[in-house]
């Protein structure tokens, strides 16, 4: 029946009905009740479908975690049309925003600390976000600004640290003080990238003072 249901979908139907089948997976029953096999059938399609679209589970959350990069690339741009508008302090603010509302993406899908396909996952959730903290590097570089940092370097290490910070604030077993690490975060953000107090950009998200 489920070979027969999948002649009915376009490759690119399929595939996304593989990304959501395994999300909604992950999201209600967790990682280890995530197989290939329970993916396929939540997505009415053969499981070698997703052979066919991903070559191995690895490759499948890779793909879902391209996307999870893509929902925080675009929680931390907001409704910026120039990426110049944009500096360490919103998007962090941004970041901390989205993670105190739908949790840590380790959280959100159950996913085990130490799995291939969390690491394949993390990998590429790592790479669409730092991609996009390259770009607005560069867009204040073109604006005369941050001329002597290494911007792949930077947004790689700027990454982690908001990662960091992320875990210490939504992963702690104690209490925290959430907007203690938010304006260190920033602080060491900004102060890493090279911004002077000029070059932030007032942003009504960022309401902690951080100079």
């Amino acid at each position: 029946m489920n070979l027969i249901r999948e002649k009915k979908y376009k490759p690119d139907e399929t595939r996304e009905r593989i990304l959501e089948a395994a999300l909604t997976l992950c999201q209600t029953h967790g990682y280890a009740n995530a197989s290939t096999l329970d993916i396929a059938k939540e997505a009415g399609v053969s499981e070698g479908s997703i052979f066919y679209h991903f070559g191995n589970k690895s490759n499948l959350f890779a793909a879902l975690g391209a996307r999870f990069g893509e929902r925080v690339v675009a929680a931390m741009r907001g409704d910026a049309q120039d990426l110049a508008e944009l500096e360490p302090g919103i998007m962090i603010t941004r970041s901390f925003e989205l993670a105190g509302k739908e949790g840590l993406i380790i959280q959100q899908l159950g996913l085990p600390s130490t799995s291939p396909d969390t690491e394949a996952f993390m990998r590429a959730d790592r790479d669409v976000v730092v991609d996009f903290i390259e770009a607005v590097l560069r867009a204040h570089q073109k604006l005369g600004r941050l001329d002597d940092i290494d911007i792949p370097l930077s947004a790689s290490l700027g990454y982690a640290a908001v990662c960091d910070a992320l875990m210490r604030t939504y992963n702690s077993q104690e209490p925290v003080d959430r907007d203690r690490i938010l304006a260190e975060t920033i602080r060491f953000v900004r102060a890493a990238f090279g911004y002077t107090p000029s070059d932030a950009t007032p942003a009504s998200e960022d309401k902690t003072d951080v100079r």
